[in-house]
């Protein structure tokens, strides 16, 4: 549910913030993006119908990383792991790097869909359509 906020922002499941600030903050930035990666990576996962064991075979990625990864912990996976993972999970490489770290790219309408995706994907077991429409949107702005 999103509630007003007296400046002005939507608040939507804890993310009461505009993307603008981001470059203000490179922490929240890089903590932003690491929610953002965990998210697409799981989500992307479970739309595959892959097990974490199974996209750790299939991306030959030892299993701690993914688990890493869609934990949001303050991890940066090596390119080799963030390249597999972008083949195996069929979305776009350069994206996933910005997502990760290993790259820096600033784009402000990346940064809206950043920040829009995070707050539209709360865990479930299976994909919602608002969660599926919401995936779909946010791979199309990453492969920009």
């Amino acid at each position: 549910m999103a509630n007003a906020e007296d400046n002005g922002c939507v608040s939507v499941g804890g993310l009461s913030y505009r993307a603008s600030h981001l470059a203000e903050s490179p922490a929240l930035g890089e903590a932003v993006e690491r929610k953002v990666l965990a998210r697409l990576v799981e989500l992307q996962r479970r739309r595959l119908r892959l097990s974490v064991s199974e996209l750790a075979e299939k991306a030959e990625v030892d299993t701690r990383d993914i688990v890493a990864i869609e934990a949001g912990e303050d991890f940066r996976p090596e390119p080799r792991t963030v390249y597999n993972l972008s083949r195996a999970l069929a979305l776009p490489q350069i994206g996933l790097m910005h997502l990760s770290g290993l790259v820096s790219r600033h784009d402000a309408v990346l940064d809206d869909a950043s920040v829009r995706f995070a707050a539209r994907s709360a865990p479930v077991e299976e994909l919602s359509q608002d969660q599926r429409d919401a995936l779909d949107e946010y791979v199309r702005a990453l492969a920009k």
